[in-house]
């Protein structure tokens, strides 16, 4: 699953683009690097309209537990836009959203610009 990972300090901006099948080990390792950038923080842009494949239930429970936990000295994690057109992902997606909204801003958009636009007033009021 390659991918794509631009960081923005101006904006305080991760964007991610996934590009082909979905590989679990590369999902945790996006998280990873995150935390290891010190960027936990930044607003996050997830990309997935070219990627291929879903992830099991047993595989979303792992990256939902590895998303849970908080960044380098107890770092909160920066609102996410998850911008994805493919039906049975995008009710994953929203299923995800659904779960994390307590603990976290998180919206998921079919239009790349609406994702922008509300990344960008979620990461200017965080």
């Amino acid at each position: 699953m390659p991918f794509t990972y631009e960081r923005d300090d101006g904006k305080r901006r991760i964007t991610i683009e996934v590009i082909g099948e979905f590989q679990q080990a590369e999902a945790i390792e996006m998280l990873d690097r995150h935390r290891q950038d010190g960027v936990w923080s930044y607003g996050t842009l997830y990309d997935i309209r070219r990627m291929t494949g879903r992830p099991t239930i047993d595989e979303v429970k792992q990256i939902f537990s590895s998303a849970a936990q908080p960044g380098p000295g107890n770092t909160k994690r920066g609102p996410l836009a998850v911008l994805v057109t493919d039906p049975a992902l995008y009710s994953m997606a929203c299923a995800y959203m659904a779960l994390g909204a307590a603990t976290r801003k998180i919206e998921v958009f079919r239009e790349p610009a609406e994702a922008e636009r509300w990344l960008g007033q979620e990461t200017t009021s965080a």
